[in-house]
């Protein structure tokens, strides 16, 4: 059997509900959970739909053996105890015994967790050919350094984009699973996912208002006749 720890906290006329689920057997099991709370259900979102394994008013998991996992939620009703209860436990067996579960890792575990995160890909007529010519290119030699704390924060952006590709690239539950790892844990991967939307956003604009500023750096550097003011003066 699977125990649960929860608690809650009233915040701004909110109840939040913290649990922690954990598998103290020696088998792997599918545990649901369901808001006991005498009111509707608000679970955490992921990209605007409720977050992996919630339907209506449960969350579902699968636990390996001494593993524990977190989950939470909210409803406006007055906190009771106790707030969240188990309707489901049950062990899942290699074969599905009894469940129609199958445990071997497949392709669809990796692929839940990158649903889960969102494709990060951007469109691929955004993206230039490899070996398109480059005007700039030709035209400038080789491109100059930028400011350092560009660069850090360039190297920032670059960092974050990497663990999210990596996660969309995973084709396995284990390499999914060392991709979580190397971030440094789910919360950091979806973080990462969070905020390479606002990261794309932000290069997008700095990409406007830099060509914008170059083109009139250029244009008044090519009109400005220093002759004249060196006479002058």
């Amino acid at each position: 059997m699977v125990e649960v720890e929860s608690r809650t906290r009233r915040e701004d006329g909110v109840t939040l509900v913290a649990a922690v689920v954990r598998n103290g057997t020696d088998v792997r099991r599918r545990v649901r959970l369901e808001n006991a709370l005498d009111g509707p259900t608000l679970p955490p979102r992921r990209h605007g739909v409720p977050a992996d394994g919630w339907d209506g008013d449960a969350v579902t998991v699968t636990l390996e053996p001494g593993e524990r996992e977190g989950v939470g939620f909210a409803s406006h009703t007055a906190p009771e105890s106790p707030a969240i209860r188990v309707v489901e436990d049950v062990r899942v067996t290699p074969e599905g015994v009894g469940n129609g579960v199958d445990s071997d890792p497949t392709p669809d575990d990796a692929a839940a967790l990158v649903r889960r995160l969102g494709d990060p890909a951007p469109p691929r007529d955004a993206v230039p050919a490899a070996n398109a010519p480059s005007a700039e290119r030709d035209r400038d030699g080789p491109e100059p350094d930028v400011p350092p704390p560009v660069a850090e924060w360039f190297a920032t952006v670059e960092s974050r984009v990497r663990t999210v590709e990596a996660c969309a690239g995973a084709e396995t539950l284990a390499e999914a699973t060392a991709v979580v790892d190397d971030a440094g844990g789910l919360g950091a991967v979806e973080r990462a996912v969070e905020e390479a939307a606002d990261d794309a956003a932000t290069l997008r604009a700095v990409e406007r208002r830099a060509a914008a500023l170059a083109d009139r750096a250029e244009g008044s550097a090519e009109a400005t006749d220093l002759a004249p003011l060196r006479t002058l003066s």
